[in-house]
């Protein structure tokens, strides 16, 4: 017998996220809200329930001090699907139309080589300003990862933000890999969220925005793959 039939009726279907990969990297982004997560395999502890949390970015609509951050229950609509090669979000919020894609890179195919990369792309249909939260993360669980990928909160105590120019370093005690992000918007501001350790902000007062990430044991590595146009321009072509 259907269980409708006993008295049971069909549940509210309930936000997931969509997840896209390549090689190394992995990028989350929840069903009800644009934040985006550059996550990849700890292969350290050798759990494969676990990711390290590399950055995340929350977006907002707005510059300064007047700035709606993009989260559940600020927007009108939204809703995220898989694409080819990366994740895409669309939403609205207010009278503005916007839309978040993210890519992992076309990099580190080589079995050992921990190295990668993300490209996010931030778009709104007309230009009232975009502004980002970016900071580091450390090491979570995927099961019951939701509430992580909608939450506000943007770094994790125990990391290391340094911002030169237009680069922002994340590293974390929890891992050894080290992350490296350029802004297509204004230069890196470093922010501190309380009890949670320090983060970057960028802007731009036009209707699109760029995020480039990459990651490697080594810091001058991530520089470096940060700082190849080629690298992020072959993801998207």
């Amino acid at each position: 017998m259907s269980s409708y039939r006993c008295g049971y009726m069909p549940g509210t279907p309930q936000p997931d996220h969509r997840v896209c990969a390549f090689h190394q990297g992995y990028v989350f982004m929840p069903e009800d809200c644009p934040n985006v997560h550059f996550m990849a395999h700890d292969t350290d502890r050798n759990a494969n329930i676990h990711q390290l949390v590399l950055s995340k970015i929350i977006v907002g609509l707005g510059m300064n001090d007047d700035v709606i951050w993009l989260l559940p229950g600020s927007l009108d609509t939204f809703s995220c699907d898989n694409i080819p090669g990366g994740l895409k979000g669309t939403g609205c919020c207010g009278d503005v139309a916007f839309t978040v894609e993210s890519y992992p890179c076309i990099i580190g195919r080589e079995p050992l080589s921990r190295i990668g990369g993300l490209v996010t792309r931030i778009v709104t249909d007309k230009p009232c300003g975009i502004s980002v939260k970016l900071g580091g993360g450390n090491y979570t669980c995927l099961h019951g990862i939701h509430g992580t990928l909608i939450s506000g909160v943007i770094s994790a105590e125990n990391n290391s933000t340094e911002i030169n120019g237009d680069k922002i370093y994340l590293a974390s005690s929890e891992h050894r890999l080290k992350t490296v992000c350029r802004s297509s918007g204004t230069e890196w501001q470093l922010k501190e969220h309380e009890g949670h350790g320090e983060y970057g902000t960028s802007c731009t007062d036009g209707s699109e925005l760029w995020i480039l990430c990459a990651f490697s044991e080594n810091r001058e590595e991530a520089e470096n793959i940060a700082s190849n146009s080629k690298t992020f321009s072959k993801t998207l072509t």
